[in-house]
């Protein structure tokens, strides 16, 4: 389904469910002397439909089961528990012998609500007499006539159930110009009435923006349901994600990106590349595929910052992650979302402070050209104050070099995918500064147990990767214009430190 097209379909924000019979699984009875509390017959299956249920289990004195059967609300609590006329599992029952209960039927009231139904209900509260002081209100409202324009019907029809026919009139249209200038041109008149209801967001922003152009005209209050975001989960929709790498870091970012796929029921397409020029390339790639959103990073802003404006101008909504915070907004993503690396780098100077560390910290950047590197150096440096930047891009040697001169205090590593490499490179050097790390790996985990790293500062790259395709499909979404609702909002992970004892303490907690 398109994006124009699921944005006008009025869906169901929850489905009632038919009646459903469901069958307890049961135990074993005594052939033929014990009671017969189990029938050994395989029952038969009736109209499967979904519905939250669970199974309850109640031990008793005499060492039988009591099974039963709770079926959960429309409000999410749990109703009264259900039993089947067979329902207990006698002490001495045979084991490994697989038997059914007898069946329960189940059944649910219908409760279908759409979105056309909250429209109706908050046009009925505002049309309620209270609210509107004349004694013969005049209400105006616009109506798009299509087929598909149940809501808006939902709307009008809302005041007319509040106030009654002779107070409602209602301004058929099919282009919104059109409609927009009906309105308009009858107010210039001086037919001014008491309010205007608008139930599309095109009709509110074509109404203030007429109002905003006439001159010696009040404008007249509009009524309009404020929903910003589509409650139809967008199944079927396809969204890029686009990463800088293929190190660990995004291994998990992924990971966690297809299951927020998998989740909202989106088809998700995700790479990790690692020049601007390519990242810039997958997303014309993507503009051309017509998708429904994209979350990219933003290392660099060069090449990706166009490629995101010609995205944006076919329709295409953008988020970013990661990198690139103080960017994100003029290359026109709607929001962005990722750690907050200058925060990151502050952290750890602060930590290498408080633990009295000599000498200078050797910030490690494993990519030529981030900005997010960049900001948790700049963040190290404003902490700890005696910072000294190395490039890893072409390999370990640098590194080897710097440490064999012996007065180094601290290594800060900017990916924890390196870790055993570094680790090595410090042993091999003959002497022993403090390794701290920001990002997470399973090696890291096996470095920090070992003592060789003193603490790490979480990247969170599985919230990231996660957050990236929910933000996407907030955006894809969302029935008033993305820019005016999240207004460049940048939402920044606040990183946390963890030590090894705090890893170990973990480890034991989870039985590792």
């Amino acid at each position: 389904m398109s994006r124009t097209s699921r944005r006008r379909l009025l869906l169901p924000l929850s489905l009632s469910l038919p009646i459903v019979a469901l069958l307890i699984a049961g135990a074993a009875i005594d052939r033929m002397m014990q009671s017969a509390l189990f029938s050994d017959t395989e029952a038969a299956a009736t109209t499967v439909a979904d519905t939250e249920v669970r199974i309850t289990a109640t031990p008793r004195a005499d060492g039988s089961i009591r099974l039963g059967l709770q079926q959960q609300d429309p409000d999410g609590a749990w109703g009264s528990i259900q039993y089947p006329r067979f329902s207990v599992v006698p002490a001495d029952a045979e084991p490994n012998r697989r038997l059914h209960s007898s069946a329960l039927t189940v059944s649910t009231t219908a409760d279908v609500y759409t979105l056309a139904d909250a429209y109706y209900d908050h046009a009925r509260h505002i049309a309620q007499p209270t609210v509107l002081t004349p004694p013969d209100p005049r209400i105006w409202c616009l109506l798009h006539d299509t087929e598909d324009n149940d809501a808006g019907r939902a709307y009008c029809q809302g005041f007319v159930d509040g106030l009654g026919e002779d107070a409602i009139e209602t301004f058929h249209y099919t282009d919104l110009r059109a409609g927009v200038g009906q309105v308009v041109g009858r107010i210039a008149r001086g037919d001014v009435p008491h309010l205007l209801a608008a139930g599309k967001v095109e009709e509110l922003f074509g109404l203030l923006g007429a109002f905003a152009r006439l001159e010696g005209v009040s404008p007249v209050p509009v009524a309009f349901p404020l929903d910003t975001i589509d409650p139809e989960p967008p199944g079927g929709a396809t969204y890029c994600v686009i990463g800088h790498g293929d190190n660990s870091f995004w291994g998990l970012t992924f990971d966690a990106a297809v299951a927020g796929a998998n989740h909202l029921g989106v088809n998700l397409q995700h790479v990790g590349l690692a020049s601007a020029e390519e990242r810039a390339a997958r997303i014309r790639e993507c503009i051309a595929e017509d998708v429904d959103a994209i979350a990219v990073t933003l290392a660099e802003t060069e090449h990706v910052g166009d490629a995101i404006r010609e995205a944006r101008a076919a329709g295409i909504p953008v988020v970013t992650f990661n990198s690139g915070a103080d960017t994100a907004r003029s290359v026109g993503s709607m929001l962005h979302l990722g750690l907050n690396d200058r925060k990151a780098g502050e952290i750890v100077g602060t930590r290498l402070t408080a633990d009295g560390v000599d000498g200078p910290a050797l910030c490690l950047l494993h990519e030529p050209v981030n900005v997010g590197l960049e900001d948790r150096c700049q963040g190290l440096d404003d902490t700890f104050g005696e910072v000294e930047k190395l490039s890893l891009a072409q390999g370990f040697g640098p590194l080897s070099e710097r440490l064999a001169v012996g007065d180094v205090g601290a290594v800060v590593l900017l990916n924890a995918a390196d870790v055993g490499a570094v680790a090595h490179l410090i042993d091999a050097s003959g002497h022993s500064p403090t390794l701290a790390v920001i990002g997470f790996d399973t090696a890291l985990v096996l470095q920090m147990l070992s003592g060789r790293v003193a603490f790490a500062v979480w990247d969170h790259g599985t919230l990231q990767g996660y957050l990236a395709v929910a933000l996407a499909a907030l955006a894809d979404t969302s029935f008033l214009v993305p820019d005016l609702i999240f207004n460049g909002a940048q939402l920044r992970i606040e990183p946390s430190i963890l030590t090894a004892q705090d890893m170990a303490h973990l480890l034991a907690r989870a039985g590792g």
